[in-house]
């Protein structure tokens, strides 16, 4: 099984190296958002997301998806430096991101409680053999 580092590292630091991770990656978005556009950021602050899902507990998760989209939101979504957003399209998209990246968390997670219970039952069978 994948060791995770959720295993080893206390909540603080697991909060601390999210928000580390998505304001790294957003800074290098923000770097080069005049050659990638605003939508494609989403795109990858989501994979961004989603690798923290595989590595961290939920509620660290959902704070970077949380933090990814405010980010978006505010740094790349016209009229930048705003929480505002005008078009239609824009907002449905910043709803659907924000979503798709909490649903994305909360299934990563209930699939690592998953497989957890299914490598203590092959453990329990493989002792009991």
């Amino acid at each position: 099984m994948i060791p995770f580092i959720s295993n080893t590292t206390s909540k603080p630091k697991q909060y601390l190296l999210v928000t580390a991770f998505v304001l790294l990656v957003s800074a290098i978005c923000f770097v080069l958002s005049g050659f990638i556009g605003y939508r494609v950021t989403a795109f990858v602050l989501l994979v961004t997301v989603s690798i923290i899902a595989m590595l961290f507990d939920i509620l660290p998760v959902l704070l970077a998806a949380l933090l990814s989209a405010l980010i978006w939101n505010f740094f790349f979504i016209p009229p930048r430096f705003t929480f505002h957003i005008e078009l239609t399209e824009d907002v449905i998209m910043f709803l659907m991101y924000f979503l798709i990246a909490s649903v994305n968390a909360v299934l990563t997670y209930k699939i690592r409680q998953i497989a957890k219970i299914a490598n203590k039952f092959s453990r329990y069978m493989h002792d009991k053999s």
